[in-house]
């Protein structure tokens, strides 16, 4: 992506969360030629909202998600009403650990120690689990791509029947080589299925404040 280009197209800055869900919520009825735009209309939007418009470090797309663990079903759904037409369909079980199963995408992209992560992404629960149970990701974020696993930033997040949008922002307290690092979910949470659609990571430096960036889920 050309992040001029994108800039240059970008309106003003977002003022709301409910207005970047907005655009995943409105996508489901919009059929445009190229769905994959939508994704960088997002991104444009996202940039213009952070302080610094920093580096991405995945590409956005769900079809760069990728998946581990024996006891789960994954698939594109590429008719999904998802942001971009595209969306990382996965029915899982219930665990002995949440990370016998889970998403990642490994990134280019070194982190140095101090620099601020921000991630950016949209998801859904297609079914909930049994006994009025909610879907749950566990230790969304960033973390280092083989073991220890380290958790670079990560926090859980519950899901609901419709697609949201969720951030969240850390500072790393080491550093990473490129491909050291991945986006990682846990997701062997319960018996659900969910859905899992754009993923933005940025790696913003270290003269932002991860406590006030846009768009934080609480």
């Amino acid at each position: 992506m050309n992040h001029k280009t994108l800039k240059t197209c970008a309106n003003n800055t977002l003022k709301s969360l409910l207005l970047l869900t907005s655009i995943a919520i409105s996508s489901a009825n919009s059929y445009a030629e190229d769905r994959s735009r939508e994704i960088d209309v997002v991104y444009s939007k996202l940039i213009s909202a952070l302080p610094d418009e920093g580096t991405l470090m995945v590409a956005p797309f769900a079809e760069s998600l990728q998946t581990f663990g024996d006891d789960i079903k994954a698939k594109y759904n590429k008719e999904s009403d998802a942001l971009g037409g595209v969306a990382l369909e996965i029915k899982t079980k219930r665990g002995k650990n949440p990370w016998d199963a889970g998403v990642f995408n490994p990134s280019g992209v070194a982190i140095e120690k101090g620099d601020v992560l921000y991630m950016a992404f949209f998801a859904k629960a297609i079914k909930q689990p049994m006994g009025n149970k909610t879907a749950v990701i566990k230790n969304v974020g960033v973390q280092k791509a083989s073991e220890p696993y380290t958790t670079i930033i990560g926090r859980d997040f519950e899901l609901t029947s419709d697609w949201q949008s969720f951030a969240l922002a850390g500072v790393a307290s080491d550093s990473y080589d490129a491909n050291e690092a991945q986006v990682s979910m846990q997701i062997a949470t319960g018996k659900q299925e969910i859905a899992i659609g754009a993923v933005f990571l940025f790696n913003l430096g270290k003269n932002a404040d991860p406590t006030n960036l846009p768009f934080l889920t609480k």
